[in-house]
């Protein structure tokens, strides 16, 4: 990918970004391909084949548990969510809500 003929300005990495809120659907495998061209014409292409189980998707929910109880606290325990259960992304934060 280059700005060719705007500018010689020649890029070397690119971001697949989808819009809005979708994502990349868990096993499929999205392709790509980079080929090369010069003034001679188009040399061979490097192909790559993404696993979109790598690709994070949403946390799976901790398991929930009473610790502890008396007249003036609650304590409860969550299980840690292993990124291995979340695509490979790891927790940024647990939130807890109380109504």
């Amino acid at each position: 990918m280059t700005n060719w003929p705007t500018t010689s300005t020649i890029i070397y990495d690119y971001t697949h970004t989808l819009s809005g809120t979708d994502v990349f659907p868990s096993g499929s495998i999205q392709n790509y391909k980079v080929c090369a061209q010069n003034g001679v014409g188009e040399g061979a292409c490097g192909n790559i084949a993404i696993d979109a189980d790598l690709v994070p998707q949403a946390a799976n929910s901790p398991v929930i548990s009473l610790s502890d109880v008396d007249p003036k606290s609650i304590k409860l325990t969550w299980t840690e969510i292993n990124s291995s259960d979340n695509g490979g992304d790891s927790v940024i934060y647990y939130r807890l809500e109380w109504d």
